[in-house]
């Protein structure tokens, strides 16, 4: 019989990892819109993964905004796909991440492997349009695939720390990570008119 005392600790620990990996590619979205667009398109992309952290850190229910913004983020998905950029399917990809993690609360499914394929998705966009990788990285591919296995590591290993207060953290560690995608897509448009 499964023991029912680590359920929730579990369900915590699937939803904290979705939103750390849709962090990671969340960068990539403002930088797009900002040049191809209006920055302020993104804001319902990067406020949905900000409020989930929100409610991660225990500072209130987020469900009402995060579902409000699901039909926001499927017309930005249109969008971006619609600028016809070579960008354009990392960025619909990156968006698709935001928008699974919004979408957590109509059923209380993380969807973790979702959101790992989306994120692996704008890695390899990257790399199909021979974006340099980050120092270290054979290929785009590899860098979020071995940053999904670290943030594992952190929230699905024994002792994992999921208190409210512990979603600092893996926060800041995928926040960080997610500033390889910023300067790389900054480069890639840098030559877009």
């Amino acid at each position: 019989m499964p023991d029912q005392t680590s359920a929730p600790m579990r369900a915590r620990a699937e939803r904290w990892f979705s939103v750390a990996v849709a962090t990671r590619v969340n960068s990539v979205l403002s930088v797009f819109f900002e040049k191809l667009a209006r920055q302020e398109d993104s804001f319902s992309a990067v406020q949905a993964v900000e409020s989930a952290w929100r409610e991660a850190a225990g500072q209130g229910e987020e469900s009402g905004f995060q579902l409000e913004s699901i039909p926001l983020l499927e017309r930005l998905k249109e969008k971006a796909i619609s600028l016809e950029n070579s960008a354009s399917a990392a960025v619909a990809a990156a968006v698709d991440a935001a928008l699974l993690v919004s979408s957590y609360h109509r059923d209380g499914n993380s969807r973790v492997a979702e959101v790992m394929a989306s994120a692996l998705a704008v890695a390899l966009e990257f790399d199909r349009h021979g974006i340099a990788a980050p120092e270290g990285y054979a290929s785009w591919l590899s860098f979020e695939a071995l940053g999904h296995a670290d943030l594992a590591n952190i929230v699905f290993g024994e002792g994992a720390r999921l208190d409210p207060g512990d979603s600092f953290e893996i926060r800041f560690k995928s926040g960080e990570e997610s500033m390889n995608y910023r300067n790389s897509i900054k480069a890639w448009l840098r030559d877009v008119r």
